[in-house]
């Protein structure tokens, strides 16, 4: 039960009074309603407390308030806690769990049924209703969301005073990191079209700002595959030439949006909006992001310059229909990092590959006075810190921006989530987005490009021995060591970059999970090969598919959601429909076609009925979508007309010649 709690001793709760803060005071909260009170079977009223008791409940408040030590419960108090301890007990949900996550919920005044959800940690206000047993109503406002942000920043805030002692297994683990980061940096800084060496930077300094921060222990940030390539796409729409200091002061933009995404999300505390995004669009875009990746790197596996294409696709055919063109040492250099990758795993699991891959490949590129594509010149130093941006192209990028701040951190957020159940720990989205959100801001300050988690390095720095969020500010320090030094890659082939990327990525293509999903659902499969076409199209614009996957999910569910039923009670001959579901212009041609289909196949000769008694509103083309059912209806010889149709859509209807009575 909640409120007080003197049966089991909380001698702190009755001093306090009930737990929290008043519902005035929590900002954004969420009021359940008894269901019992308002459904057709009303429980007797001695157990229903009316409004003017409940606001008889808040007077007394604020005496609660004005002499908090001489609080007592009052005999109001016990009759709600039998009350409501009897819905549970009836209802079956004196589940522990259950119980002690209400508990949590729970705010300063039970009696006025209020849910404080912005005092939980790892929790959005949606998830905390969800846990609850009423049906609720959330109430916004901006004195709440400010509450909010304050609790959020004031809870970051303690972490940085509640730092973990470090441990002999995070410096292993920092260092193993480093050494796999610095070539996969180089990577992929060139997805996102910008110089190789400023993916050391986004590699350095937010590194060191996400360890401050973070929830778990393991979790390592910094460039990746997937938000590498959608940071390419945002930048895309700018028109900059890549790899330009123009571009590269843009992608330094970005990063600053996303920081600032991330960091709000963060901060009030609703994490649980990653969750939000369907997983079929994630497994469409995803796999098929892996194939426009895995396509950009061909060329550069083959030595070749493909003419300048702006979909991957399209070079990769290209390079592979020209191998005359193929520069055999590139060939065998990439040939010799994938095995070293791929084969070295099964040596052990922390088999340094990647970096045997790179010093063989610079060594023989040195002594062989390689021909072939290389890095180039490197700007080796320290990041200059700076926020001297084209601040004009905020509007531009501000979409873009979205989409990698909520889809970038999507891996992240499985990775963290996949630790935590293995060892039975316990993290929070929240934290990793405000860690994720300050680590992009301190990317673009110091000129680099949006970055995210990685499962790999991850998986490393756990493997390694890593036992606390110290082992990722190790990391950034070994990185940061390592620039003024970055200037003996300048040799390094380019194939060793494109290999290393095609093996990162070959594990996002998993054509298995399309066809498990078709088998599964044809309706979630339909989301997930949408978005997975959509994405193969769009390139270099790929954020556009994302998007293109979150309109396909709303216009599915609406118009699966929505249907006739057909009322087998009604009278003999008649046909009466009720419109069920979400009514609105995208399901204006379901409704239409089965209006009619439901006329065609009935054999009745009576008046055909359509009941909107569960529609709010109508609009024109509702209206002509009725009309068709009218004129199916006619051509049956049989009668037709709306009944409890909403307010305001008889006119509409009887202007096109459909009779209507309005509930």
């Amino acid at each position: 039960m909640h409120g007080y709690r003197q049966d089991r001793g909380d001698d702190a709760a009755e001093r306090r009074g009930p737990r929290g803060h008043h519902p005035k005071e929590s900002g954004l909260c969420a009021r359940f309603v008894d269901t019992e009170a308002q459904g057709t079977d009303e429980p007797d009223n001695s157990d229903h407390y009316e409004p003017r008791q409940i606001d008889r409940y808040q007077a007394a408040d604020k005496d609660v308030r004005a002499h908090p030590s001489e609080r007592t419960p009052s005999i109001e108090e016990v009759e709600y806690e039998r009350h409501r301890y009897r819905n549970q007990r009836e209802r079956g949900e004196q589940d522990g769990e259950d119980d002690q996550r209400r508990d949590t919920c729970r705010s300063a005044n039970p009696r006025t049924g209020y849910l404080s959800c912005h005092d939980v940690e790892c929790r959005s206000v949606a998830a905390a209703i969800t846990n609850h047993p009423y049906p609720v109503r959330v109430k916004v406002s901006v004195s709440g969301l400010a509450a909010m942000w304050r609790g959020g920043v004031s809870r970051q805030a303690e972490d940085l005073r509640n730092v973990p002692v470090p441990q002999a297994g995070d410096f292993v683990g920092g260092v193993s990191v480093a050494l796999v980061l610095i070539p996969q940096s180089l990577a992929y800084a060139t997805i996102a079209g910008v110089p190789p060496y400023i993916g050391l930077f986004a590699s350095a300094l937010p590194l060191l700002a996400f360890s401050l921060v973070s929830s778990s222990p393991y979790l390592q940030t910094g460039p990746v595959a997937l938000t590498s390539l959608l940071t390419a796409g945002a930048l895309a729409t700018t028109g900059a030439p890549e790899a330009t200091p123009e571009y590269v002061a843009l992608a330094a933009v970005l990063a600053i949006i996303v920081g600032f995404v991330r960091l709000a999300i963060g901060a009030l505390r609703l994490g649980s909006i990653v969750y939000l995004m369907a997983e079929p669009v994630m497994i469409g875009f995803t796999s098929a992001a892996g194939i426009v990746i895995f396509s950009s790197q061909l060329p550069k596996a083959f030595g070749v310059e493909p003419p300048d294409w702006p979909n991957p696709l399209r070079e990769a055919i290209w390079a592979i229909g020209h191998p005359g063109e193929w520069n055999i040492e590139a060939v065998l250099i990439s040939v010799v990092t994938l095995v070293l990758m791929l084969k070295g795993r099964s040596v052990h699991r922390l088999f340094p590959g990647v970096l045997i891959a790179v010093i063989l490949a610079l060594a023989y590129s040195v002594a062989t006075d390689y021909d072939g594509p290389i890095v180039g010149e490197i700007d080796a130093g320290f990041p200059a810190l700076s926020l001297d941006l084209p601040w004009g192209e905020v509007g531009t990028l501000l979409v873009g921006g979205f989409v990698i701040a909520l889809v970038g951190f999507a891996e992240p957020a499985s990775i963290a989530r996949t630790f935590a159940n293995e060892e039975q720990s316990e993290w929070s989205s929240s934290r990793e987005f405000f860690a994720s959100g300050l680590a992009n801001i301190v990317s673009g300050i110091s000129g680099a490009f949006p970055v995210g988690g990685s499962f790999s390095r991850s998986s490393v720095n756990r493997f390694a021995g890593a036992q606390t969020r110290w082992s990722g500010a190790v990391t950034g320090l070994v990185v940061l060591g390592f620039l003024p030094f970055a200037g003996a890659l300048e040799r390094l082939p380019n194939a060793v970059l494109g290999a290393i990327v095609v093996g990162a990525v070959i594990s996002l293509i998993k054509p298995k999970r399309l066809v498990w999903l078709w088998l599964r659902s044809p309706w979630q499969a339909a989301l997930a090969w949408g978005t997975w076409l959509a994405t193969l199209i769009t390139p270099p614009n790929v954020e556009r598919a994302v998007l293109f996957g979150v309109l396909l999910t709303v216009i599915l569910h609406v118009m699966r959601r929505f249907h006739l039923e057909t009322d087998d009670d009604a009278p003999s001959g008649e046909l009466r429909l009720r419109a069920r579901g979400l009514l609105w212009s995208v399901t204006t041609a379901k409704l239409a076609s089965e209006l009619v289909r439901s006329v065609e196949e009935d054999t009745g000769t009576g008046a055909v009925v359509l009941s909107l008694d569960r529609v709010t509103a109508i609009d024109s083309q509702i209206a002509k979508a009725i009309v068709e059912g009218s004129e199916a209806a006619d051509a049956a010889g049989r009668s037709f007309r709306v009944v409890d149709a909403p307010y305001g859509a008889g006119p509409i209807l009887e202007k096109m010649g459909v009779p209507t009575l309005e509930g």
